[in-house]
């Protein structure tokens, strides 16, 4: 099977989807992509910033500090739909 790794976010409203694709990759991205990709380089952020950012890279799902929306990582099935 074909595995992508998908972002996806939920944000702080009661009619949002749990599967909001944000973005995707074939492999999971490093960690300093994933960082730079959410807004910040790692270097730049603060503690906050970096457990949220480690968290969710690692699968866990976080909210960003001053962010109300929750991301996630995930590795999911790739399905091609034939039209």
């Amino acid at each position: 099977m074909n595995k992508i790794w998908c972002l996806f976010s939920v944000a702080n409203n009661y009619d949002q989807p749990d599967n909001n694709l944000e973005a995707w990759w074939p492999e999971k991205p490093s960690l300093e992509t994933f960082s730079a990709l959410m807004g910040k380089p790692l270097g730049d952020g603060d503690d906050d910033w970096l457990v949220a950012i480690v968290q969710i890279w690692a699968g866990k799902g976080n909210k960003l500090p001053h962010d109300d929306t929750r991301y996630r990582l995930e590795e999911v099935e790739a399905r091609v739909r034939l039209t």
